[in-house]
């Protein structure tokens, strides 16, 4: 599709492009803010490889549990960032919690389970691409 720039611009942007700034602005539109004011996708990419991505690299699932794209996020309640923090926070079933009942050396801090979260959601609504 096109989305047009100012009165003369015209410019193509891909779908996965669309639904990136798409998920990034709702999550900035959902109020997410911790102590340095906004998310930091960055921070939540390298906590999630930390953490997570030995078993969810790529948004898999694992041990029959729902993957981490937006189908199955949605379906499970967890498309939302407040959804997603809290699943996050308190874990389910073989995950592990990493909010506050969490163990020192696992433990995320507000501002972290806002950054996974958001970068969770941010390369769900690009289907994990590269």
């Amino acid at each position: 599709q096109r989305r047009f720039v100012g009165a003369a611009q015209r410019r193509f942007v891909g779908a996965a492009q669309r639904r990136f700034v798409g998920a990034h602005v709702a999550v900035v539109s959902a109020g997410l803010a911790h102590a340095a004011g906004a998310v930091d996708l960055a921070n939540g990419q390298m906590l999630f490889t930390q953490k997570c991505a030995a078993c969810h690299a790529g948004g898999a699932g694992w041990a029959g549990g729902g993957s981490l794209s937006s189908k199955d996020l949605e379906r499970n309640g967890y498309a939302q960032i407040e959804g997603m923090v809290g699943l996050l926070s308190k874990g389910k079933g073989m995950m592990p919690a990493f909010g506050p009942t969490a163990p020192p050396f696992a433990r995320f801090d507000d501002a972290q389970l806002g950054d996974v979260a958001a970068y969770v959601l941010a390369q769900a609504a690009t289907g994990w691409a590269k």
